[in-house]
């Protein structure tokens, strides 16, 4: 019997146009997620179908009960590069790290990481930039640290920058975004 394909999905299609934070969506999917399309839809590759199922019968309850999220969602064992790439950057900061940093601690090339990104729908600039807005987002709700310090631990030498790339995150400012909560 022949091993399952690479990547369990090919494309996840929804029907609604792509939401502000689409980038959450590659935590819930391990393919790449479109959004507009005709309608919804989670296509694999067609080699799946041939696969035996080797479930026992009290074990298939569970599973369906569980059914379809044990399916699609990605795994910790299954992380994609995204992912990776993700952790590594938060774990830097306030240090911003570069793309060659990066391809050297995942033992690949500047080109590789770039093109396992694009086949994941993102890009390393907006990975960075997810990374900082959340952490930004998380500490400015949960904290009442000065808006200066948190702009410094997300990689940011001047609160101006920071304010400037928040506001477009968030379409707000960091005391606007505090404030509103």
């Amino acid at each position: 019997m022949a091993d399952p394909p690479e990547d369990p999905l090919q494309a996840v299609e929804f029907p609604f146009p792509r939401p502000p934070l689409a980038s959450d969506h590659l935590y819930l999917f391990p393919g790449p997620v479109h959004f507009s399309c005709g309608h919804t839809r989670i296509g694999f590759d067609a080699a799946y179908l041939d696969m035996p199922v080797r479930q026992r019968k009290p074990d298939l309850e569970k599973f369906l009960s569980r059914a379809p999220e044990d399916w699609i969602f990605v795994s910790f064992a299954e992380q994609m590069t995204c992912h990776r790439v993700r952790q590594y950057v938060a774990d830097c900061l306030p240090v911003s790290p570069t793309i060659e940093a990066v391809a050297q601690a995942l033992h690949c090339s500047v080109r590789t990481l770039c093109r396992r990104l694009a086949a994941e729908g993102t890009a390393f600039q907006a990975i960075k930039d997810d990374v900082r807005r959340d952490i930004a987002i998380q500490r400015l709700t949960r904290s009442e640290d000065p808006i200066a310090a948190i702009a410094f631990d997300v990689g940011f030498d001047n609160p101006t920058a920071f304010h400037r790339a928040f506001r477009h995150w968030t379409g707000s400012t960091p005391n606007a975004y505090r404030r509103s909560l």
